[in-house]
């Protein structure tokens, strides 16, 4: 569109017949290519690329930083499974003393 703008302007102030037959004809032709970008949905095409664009440049530029653990401490805790049971009827509790808390 703004292409399409600019030529015409340049149109306005051109005197030789020449110059204006390119200047029709370069109108012409950007009016067709911007059909045929809408018709393609130019806008989702667009936005496509500028996120494929945007992500390649995040990869080119980004830290990367890779962590390797030196010592590992393994915690081992008991969690208590407690049986109740009465009149034919059973449940379990299940505690995690860590916690403090019924699992």
């Amino acid at each position: 569109m703004e292409k399409i703008k600019l030529l015409k302007s340049k149109l306005k102030h051109t005197y030789y017949g020449r110059d204006i037959s390119i200047l029709n004809r370069l109108i012409r032709e950007s009016n067709e290519r911007l059909e045929n970008l809408k018709k393609k949905s130019y806008k989702v095409r667009l936005k496509a690329e500028e996120k494929f664009h945007t992500t390649d440049e995040i990869e080119k530029h980004v830290l990367s930083i890779k962590n390797s653990l030196i010592n590992v401490t393994l915690f081992y805790y008991p969690v208590y499974t407690v049986l109740i049971s009465s009149k034919g009827k059973a449940r379990s509790i299940i505690y995690d003393p860590i916690f403090e808390k019924r699992v």
